[in-house]
């Protein structure tokens, strides 16, 4: 508990997990150079993680000033996307 409060005020970078860290690794290399270097640096940005209960869910978020904040510069263009786990496959 006290842990995770002070990295919250220090603003200190959270782990992830082995397996998240392989999933974001086989998604950029399934990706364009462009679209791997955008994830990377997405990836880079999270300064916290939230983890629902029995791992059925994980949300990732870049905070700035207590408040959810993304860089519209790294934001994917839309485009038909794939089922995700044909990305994986």
């Amino acid at each position: 508990m006290m842990a995770g409060l002070l990295e919250f005020l220090l603003g200190d970078r959270p782990d992830l997990y082995p397996f998240e860290t392989r999933i974001i690794e086989a998604v950029k290399s399934r990706l364009d150079v462009g679209g791997a270097s955008r994830l990377q640096r997405q990836v880079e940005g999270i300064n916290k993680i939230q983890r629902l209960a029995n791992g059925k869910e994980v949300n990732f978020y870049r905070m700035l000033h207590g408040k959810p904040a993304f860089d519209e510069s790294l934001r994917f263009l839309e485009a038909p996307m794939k089922p995700f786990w044909r990305v994986l496959a």
